[in-house]
């Protein structure tokens, strides 16, 4: 076993052995998950896994600001997840306030929606080209859809793009 102290989730206690690291933390009061995937193909970038985990405040941040951002495109992923799982059609006038404060989807305020999104999980994994991947997983209103809106970063935490899945 070996141990990595973390700047936000305290000590993490893992089995360099394994092919995953998983582990559940809290933060902010809320439980998160984190997971390296394949991790015999990291090599020499498992401490950048780390530094980046030591980052996930800065990291959250900068993936709801690019929701926002976003939102607007109208054939986009980042509106097509919201419309396609809490639009009028869904949802009834009860649950579009509960979720996102409004009566009707078309005037919700997506600053303010995205303000109140719970901290994402967060996977790290390496991709085809032996880089690595980083992926904050939003659930919108887990009470009523599983769907999950997956903000796929580089190392610099600069967005590539958008995912939806469930």
């Amino acid at each position: 076993m070996a141990k990595y102290v973390t700047k936000y989730f305290g000590e993490i206690d893992f089995d360099e052995a394994s092919n995953t690291i998983d582990f559940d933390v809290v933060f902010n009061g809320q439980e998160i998950n984190i997971c390296f995937n394949e991790v015999p193909l990291y090599r020499d970038k498992i401490q950048l896994c780390w530094d980046i985990i030591d980052q996930y405040d800065k990291l959250n941040e900068i993936a709801k600001n690019a929701i926002i951002k976003n939102f607007p495109q109208t054939k986009g992923v980042v509106n097509y997840y919201f419309k396609c799982h809490f639009d009028d059609e869904i949802l009834d006038e009860d649950e579009l306030v509960e979720i996102f404060g409004v009566k009707d989807f078309k005037k919700i305020d997506i600053k303010n929606v995205v303000e109140k999104l719970a901290y994402p999980d967060l996977n790290i994994w390496i991709n085809k080209n032996n880089e690595l991947d980083i992926c904050p997983d939003y659930k919108v209103a887990p009470e009523y859809s599983d769907e999950i809106l997956c903000i796929k970063m580089d190392v610099k935490l600069n967005v590539i793009k958008f995912l939806h899945e469930s």
